[in-house]
C-alpha cells in the first residue's frame, strides 16, 4: 500500500510539472496585443512607413518610454539618411542593385546603443552571420536564440527577429519556422498576423529602465548624427555610404543602366528618401517647440528644404518607358535627383546652424 501511495504521488507530482510547463504563454495575452494594436494605430499618419523602425517605437512603448514612430526615425537618424552604395557584387553584370540600397538595416542596428541611452531602454541586438543559419538553421535557433524568445514571450514581451523582413514576435510554436507575430511592412494601420519565413539570423529586445537623456541634449545628439548623414561622414561599413556620395551614385545608376527592368528599383529609391523626409519634417517641427527663436528660425529652414526635396522627388518620372528615353526620362531623373540632393545639402546646413544656436 505505501508502494502505491509513493508511486501515486511521484505520478501526481510528474503530471503538476507538465501542466506548469503548458501553462508557459507561447503568445502574448489579447490584453497585451491590444495594448501595441493601439501604440500602432496611433501613428497611423505616418505610413507608409520603415519597418524595422515602427518595431522599435512599439518596443520602446511597450518598455513605458514616452514616444511614437516619427521621433524614433529621427532619433536613430533614420529620417535624414539617403542610403547608397559603392559596391558591385549582387547583380549578374557587376551592377549594383538601387533596390537594396535604401532597404538594408546597417544604419539601424549600429544605432541601437545610441537610441538605447537616449531614452534609458536597453535595445539588445542579438545576431550571426545569416550564412551560418543558412548552414543550420534550426541548429542556430535552439543554440542562439530560443531561449530568449521564450523567456520574453513568457514575460508577456514583445521582441523583434529578422531575416528578409523583420517581424514584431508575439509567439512561437512548434511549427516550422516558429516565430508568429506583425508584419509591419506598408500601409496598414492594423496589424498583419505574420510567421517570419525563415529562422531568423538576429533578434531585439527590450531590458530594464534607467534614467533617460534629457530631451534637450537628445536634440542635440540626433542633430549632430543627422548633420554627419547629410555630409556623408556617418561611419558606414565598406560598402556603403551617405550625403552626397549616395545621390551621386543613384544619379550615376541612372545614366549608366537602361533597362526597363530598373524602373520599380528607382522608384522604390525615391519612395524611401520620401518616407524618411517625413518623419524628418515631423520629427523637427516638433523640435522647434522645445528651443528658442534662433534655434527654430534654423530648423523652419531645414523644414522648407526638407518640403521641398519632398516636392522633387514626387515630381520625379518612374516608368518603364521613361527609364529607357535617354532624353525624356532619364536626364530628367538625373537633373531631379541633383535637384534633391542639393536641398539635402542646404537642410543639412540649416541644421548645423541649429545645433550652434543651442550652444554646442
Amino acid at each position: 500500500m505505501e508502494h502505491i501511495t509513493t508511486v501515486m504521488l511521484l505520478v501526481a507530482i510528474a503530471v503538476g510539472v507538465v501542466r506548469s510547463q503548458d501553462q508557459v504563454p507561447t503568445e502574448l495575452s489579447d490584453a497585451e496585443l491590444n495594448a501595441l494594436s493601439a501604440h500602432l494605430q496611433s501613428d497611423s499618419e505616418h505610413l507608409p512607413g520603415n519597418s524595422t523602425v515602427r518595431g522599435l517605437a512599439l518596443l520602446l512603448r511597450d518598455a513605458g518610454c514616452d514616444t511614437d514612430y516619427p521621433t524614433v526615425m529621427g532619433d536613430i537618424g533614420q529620417a535624414f539618411i539617403i542610403q547608397g552604395a559603392q559596391y558591385a557584387d549582387n547583380l549578374t553584370g557587376g551592377e549594383p542593385d538601387i533596390g537594396w540600397w535604401p532597404l538594408d538595416r546597417w544604419h539601424i542596428e549600429g544605432r541601437l546603443p545610441s537610441l538605447s541611452e537616449m531614452y534609458g531602454c536597453a535595445l539588445e541586438y542579438q545576431g550571426t552571420d545569416p550564412e551560418t543559419v543558412k548552414a543550420d538553421p534550426v541548429g542556430t535557433y535552439h543554440s542562439l536564440f530560443e531561449p530568449t524568445v521564450r523567456a520574453e514571450i513568457a514575460a508577456g514581451k514583445p521582441l523583434m527577429a529578422f531575416w528578409s523582413d523583420p517581424l514584431l514576435v508575439t509567439g512561437h510554436d512548434s511549427i516550422e519556422p516558429p516565430l508568429t507575430g506583425w508584419c509591419l511592412w506598408g500601409n496598414d494601420p492594423e496589424p498583419q498576423d505574420s510567421r517570419l519565413n525563415h529562422y531568423p539570423y538576429a533578434i531585439c529586445t527590450y531590458a530594464g529602465r534607467s534614467e533617460p537623456m534629457n530631451r534637450l541634449d537628445a536634440d542635440v545628439v540626433a542633430l549632430r548624427h543627422a548633420m554627419d548623414l547629410g555630409r556623408g561622414s556617418a561611419a558606414t561599413p565598406g560598402r556603403w555610404v551617405t550625403g552626397p556620395a549616395a545621390w551621386e551614385s543613384w544619379e550615376r545608376h541612372v545614366l549608366e543602366r537602361a533597362e526597363e527592368s530598373e524602373a520599380r528599383w528607382h522608384a522604390n529609391m525615391r519612395a524611401n528618401p520620401l518616407m524618411n523626409r517625413r518623419c524628418a519634417v515631423t520629427y523637427l517641427s516638433a523640435m522647434i517647440d522645445r528651443h528658442d527663436d534662433d534655434v527654430a528660425e534654423h530648423l523652419r529652414a531645414a523644414i522648407d528644404a526638407y518640403h521641398r526635396q519632398l516636392d522633387v522627388a514626387e515630381s520625379m518620372e518612374i516608368n518603364h518607358e521613361a527609364i529607357v528615353d535617354p532624353g525624356r526620362g532619364r536626364s530628367r531623373l538625373s537633373s531631379a535627383i541633383r535637384d534633391a540632393a542639393a536641398l539635402d545639402a542646404l537642410a543639412t546646413d540649416a541644421i548645423e546652424r541649429a545645433v550652434h544656436a543651442m550652444g554646442e
